[in-house]
């Protein structure tokens, strides 16, 4: 299994190397509310939000997610909150959606995504499974190349495939379908003003892939970003009960992980982890700064799954190095 933090996507471009920010890089969760021209233009378009961007930029010692979490957990003692909390779904849609787009475009389309799926691909005939907590779009392009087209959400699980991705925190095109069908058009700030009297549909049952983003409905109903807001204590998947429920049937078949510029704080996910992994014989990491720290909090948090004969690797040098120096060859080897 590989699992996919947002150090992936930042550091997913070898021609691109993460040494500062672009304009078009996408951000990792602190980076979110950079001053870069698209951010700039977002902020501008969701005016709902903007009374709490001083809080998000000027956070002290505190992480983006943190400070969003005091926010979101303010949410019923504060009569705007709601609306704040919804508009910023749609910002950081917008801001992913245009980001990937032209990051692709900006690389030629030759991401990290590629090579890693290229050396998988040389050396491993089962299954692999990619467990993403990001919302851009680059592992779908990267997988269209191996017959992964999305048609509806079904397609990311597909048996026939080689692959099977689980995007746990939403996905910048999905949607999240509110109760009750229009026979009008949807305004986006209708749907932003009156976030604390939607009634959204539960995953399983009320999620779809919006063919234009500039939409505001999907098959008639209204609809808003399934994405999740990134707060310290996720206590929910944005994503089918069916994909969830495919994740934990393959579970036991998975005994190497490699977890790329992922952190590995997210409790649910982990709490999945423990319940349903075998013995693991490899783990390996992927990181810039704090692989060593990743780690050895993950071979703690999963200490129960680990092989005494574990081969286990903090690779420091970031995903694009990982892949053009073909740093998992001898994991994916095993």
């Amino acid at each position: 299994m590989v699992i996919l933090g947002a150090g992936a996507s930042y550091d997913s471009a070898p021609s691109r190397p993460p040494i500062g920010n672009t304009q078009y890089r996408l951000p990792l969760a602190n980076n979110l509310f950079d001053e870069r021209p698209a951010f700039r233009t977002a902020l501008t378009t969701y005016r709902d939000i903007q009374p709490i961007v001083p809080y998000l930029r000027s956070r002290g010692n505190k992480g983006l997610e943190e400070v969003l979490q005091e926010l979101y957990d303010n949410e019923a003692n504060h009569p705007d909150r709601p609306r704040q909390m919804m508009a910023l779904r749609f910002y950081i849609r917008d801001l992913i959606h245009e980001c990937s787009t032209h990051w692709l475009e900006e690389v030629d389309g030759i991401t990290t995504h590629k090579t890693l799926l290229d050396q998988i691909r040389g050396s491993q005939k089962d299954r692999t499974l990619f467990a993403t907590f990001n919302y851009d779009e680059l592992l779908e392009d990267a997988l269209t190349d191996h017959g992964f087209k999305i048609v509806d959400l079904n397609d990311y699980i597909r048996p026939d495939n080689q692959f099977g991705v689980y995007k746990l925190h939403g996905s910048m095109r999905w949607a999240r379908l509110v109760a009750g069908p229009s026979d009008q058009p949807i305004r986006r700030q209708d749907l932003i003003v009156k976030a604390a009297k939607l009634n959204l549909i539960e995953p399983n049952y009320g999620l779809g892939i919006f063919e234009n983003i500039q939409e505001n409905e999907v098959e008639n109903f209204p609809a808003v970003p399934a994405i999740a807001i990134p707060i310290n204590s996720k206590s929910a998947f944005e994503c089918p009960d069916n994909h969830l429920e495919n994740l934990v049937q393959h579970l036991p078949k998975v005994d190497k992980i490699l977890a790329i510029g992922w952190q590995g704080k997210e409790a649910h996910f982990m709490s999945l982890l423990k319940r349903h992994l075998p013995i693991l014989k490899a783990l390996c990491v992927v990181s810039v700064d704090d692989a060593d720290n990743i780690l050895r909090n993950l071979t703690s948090e999963l200490a129960d799954k680990m092989s005494p004969e574990l081969s286990s690797q903090a690779y420091k040098y970031g995903f694009s190095n990982f892949v053009t120096q073909r740093a998992g060859m001898a994991l994916f080897d095993l």
